[in-house]
């Protein structure tokens, strides 16, 4: 039996320093070290051109280690997209050109012709085949859970199959699930006794196509025709040689937690190259190249659109989340799962971005960027370093999430954004600029305004509110700041403390956190945590009831569609939004009529924002806010804080929160990042602020993370039937 090894490895754009060394330290660099010591052990290896440009950079003793042993033909090197994207997630043009950056990079540093590649999160569309095979690839491989689901059993997967699309034929290869499960946790002996079990399958299997064969030969004079299952290279292609592959992520080979000490100090991955090489006369390692010369494909099959069956979990909507989570466990009691498991399936990966927001505006902003560079047609230095930065900022990770932090890590978010930014800096030419598309594919247009210094999306149809600002001198989105949400995970946290509580919680799952009390963190916000929403408040209203999102709403303009016009004058934009709505007083509706009017200067990062407020009844004691959610980068630094009119208050970070009265103007400022803004209110304000924080898991457990800072100046509107107020904003370098 052939067994080929592929591992996968990855780390994301944005991510710290210290990550890439422990990574490369603990899992990385062992493995290389400790497979060159068994010479007739073979492994096929990806890794993305992030990680790769980061060892090159850092750890020169690698690649000639590497290169070594591709030159005796123990690596086989994959490729893939240069920047790891989803590929079906990105335009067909920017697939082919990430695959084929990474096997120039390959073939630069290697000397290597890439032939396969690690397709990102295996998140499979037939449609992709055309540009894998454009861009000069022969091979890829996908879970089995992938032929699972096109109605195959796993005997009928030892081996590959031809899939095509419009006519482009491209070799796929369905990897081990078992295989996975077993690899590195399994004992050794465990672990060959399993690949015994699946060789003896592989015997009968032959033994019985022979028996079959011998059957009919005997009615019809022919000689059987035998097949030996131990190939040598110089043998030629036959169907019965049978194929296992164990694909997985490298990370999982000293990174993942307690695997460093099993794998490496106590010598398992040793042990396992030993046993390997021990049982070489009937189990042999190859790569793909080797197998697909030495034996025919298992058939031609197309494959349903799916990616892992934890992925296609994750991308359930929170209630389909747990609703599917509770049918497959009630299969499971009933012993139905493993055997219908091909007819039990998830959503679909694409859907992140209905289940997130900010998957979808971040998503349709790379579309955007993208479809804006392939318009550029002079293909100068320029344009390239545009394409590069749209490239970087298709890097998977925040693009979706699962059990890894993914969208809800703001450090892995905001390098996607600056290269978003710096692209379109680039090509914009510093224009000043005003458009209405539907940018985010919602079927309702957003206003669009770029300056030399200034990006800035409204959504009229959104309560009128800023999606994004952008400070294009140091390339950061504002606005980056994640909805607390209810994830189909969040259960689990309530279920823990209840069984705390009740002294059983050894006969459930262990619930991992970071930190005690996590719990009352778990909040659902009522809106979207982008810019400009306008409220209305009753006079019981408080800061805890603002940040538990507790509070009832008595209003309708948050998130409801205003009217819009647009002015350019030769100084600035002028944007009117407008809305007709009601507020409630006494149990009863009011009319009221909500103007408000932003002029974005041309010259600088500025706003003035206008508010004009009617009513046809005077006001009760009712509160209104213009709230904003803004983010720089970290919220404990003490390099990044609050000035409130010119001071430091008590709780300075941008983490802290806190009620000030008659405020005149508001800092956030960020040494690190060096960016000043600045609010500064024609009138003075009350002004709430607390940190936007959310709950998600990750491979360490639950954990909180600080998304940014929700900002919130109130006015009081009692016994005015005509208000009228108007603050500036602006944003700067802060040196």
């Amino acid at each position: 039996m052939q067994f080929i090894i592929a591992l996968h490895n990855h780390q994301p754009v944005g991510n710290f320093g210290e990550v890439f060394e422990e990574a490369y330290a603990k899992s990385y660099h062992p493995f290389l070290t400790t497979l060159e010591k068994f010479p007739n052990v073979k492994v096929s290896l990806h890794y993305s051109g992030i990680l790769l440009e980061w060892i090159r950079q850092y750890r020169k003793e690698f690649f000639p280690l590497l290169k070594k042993m591709i030159e005796r033909e123990q690596v086989e090197m994959l490729g893939g997209g240069f920047y790891e994207p989803i590929l079906c997630s990105i335009p067909k043009r920017d697939q082919v050109s990430q695959i084929k950056k990474l096997s120039a990079y390959l073939n630069n540093h290697f000397g290597v012709t890439t032939k396969g590649i690690w397709l990102t999160e295996r998140v499979w569309e037939q449609s992709l085949v055309s540009s894998i095979v454009e861009a000069g690839i022969e091979f890829t491989m996908l879970d089995d859970t992938h032929f699972f689901y096109a109605g195959l059993e796993e005997k009928n997967m030892r081996g590959f199959f031809l899939t095509e699309d419009e006519g482009n034929v491209l070799k796929i290869f369905p990897m081990s699930m078992q295989m996975r499960y077993a690899i590195p946790f399994h004992t050794i002996e465990k672990l060959e006794n399993e690949l015994r079990e699946i060789e003896n399958e592989v015997v009968s299997s032959e033994k019985s196509v022979v028996s079959s064969q011998l059957s009919v030969d005997k009615t019809t004079n022919h000689k059987p025709q035998t097949t030996n299952h131990k190939l040598s290279n110089s043998q030629p292609a036959t169907r019965n040689s049978q194929l296992l592959l164990y694909g997985d992520d490298g990370e999982k080979f000293g990174v993942w937690p307690k695997t460093y000490e099993h794998v490496f100090e106590k010598k398992w991955l040793e042990q396992f190259f030993e046993m390997l090489e021990e049982n070489s006369s009937w189990l042999q390692t190859k790569n793909f190249s080797e197998t697909v010369n030495e034996i025919t494909p298992l058939g031609t099959i197309y494959l349903p659109t799916a990616s892992y069956s934890e992925m296609l979990h994750w991308a359930l909507p929170t209630q389909a989340f747990e609703e599917y989570e509770d049918f497959e466990k009630q299969l499971e009691k009933k012993k139905l799962f493993e055997k219908n498991k091909r007819f039990v399936r998830g959503g679909y990966w694409k859907n992140f971005s209905f289940k997130y927001s900010e998957v979808n505006w971040l998503h349709k902003r790379m579309l955007n960027v993208s479809k804006q560079i392939s318009l550029q047609t002079n293909r100068n230095d320029a344009i390239q370093k545009a394409e590069e930065h749209l490239h970087s900022a298709q890097c998977n990770d925040v693009y979706w999430h699962g059990v890894f932090g993914g969208l809800y890590l703001p450090w892995l978010r905001r390098p996607i954004f600056q290269n978003l930014i710096a692209a379109e800096k680039i090509i914009s030419n510093n224009e000043n600029k005003i458009s209405e598309i539907d940018l985010d594919i919602d079927g309702e247009k957003e206003i669009c305004v770029s300056t030399p210094s200034l990006n800035l999306f409204l959504k009229p149809s959104l309560g009128g509110e800023i999606a994004e600002i952008d400070f294009k001198p140091i390339a950061h989105n504002l606005s980056d700041v994640v909805t607390r949400r209810r994830e189909g995970y969040h259960r689990k946290v309530f279920i823990a403390k209840k069984e705390i509580e009740n002294e059983v919680a050894t006969i459930h799952d262990s619930v991992k956190t970071k930190e005690e009390g996590i719990e009352q963190y778990l909040v659902e916000d009522k809106f979207r945590r982008i810019s400009l929403l306008d409220h209305f408040f009753d006079a019981k209203i408080s800061l805890e009831n603002i940040r538990q999102q507790n509070w009832k709403t008595i209003s309708n303009f948050a998130e409801e569609q205003y009217s819009s016009s647009i002015q350019e004058t030769e100084n600035q934009f002028q944007i009117s939004l407008q809305r007709n709505g009601n507020i409630v007083q006494r149990k009863k509706e009011i009319p009221v009529r909500l103007q408000k009017n932003i002029s974005v200067l041309k010259s600088n990062a500025e706003l003035e924002i206008v508010y004009s407020i009617v009513s046809e009844e005077k006001f009760s004691n009712i509160y209104f806010g213009s709230e904003w959610n803004l983010t720089l980068s970290a919220g404990d630094a003490d390099d990044r804080y609050f000035l409130i009119n010119n001071s430091k208050p008590k709780n300075f970070h941008l983490r802290s929160e806190g009620i000030s009265e008659n405020v005149s103007s508001l800092k956030m400022i960020d040494e690190w990042l060096n960016i000043e803004v600045e609010f500064v209110f024609d009138e003075a304000t009350t002004l709430w602020r607390f940190p936007v924080e959310t709950v998600s898991l990750s491979e360490d457990g639950f954990e909180r993370v600080y998304q940014g800072s929700c900002l919130l100046p109130l006015w009081n509107l009692k016994g005015m039937k005509h208000f009228e107020t108007s603050y500036r904003f602006s944003i700067r370098k802060f040196k």
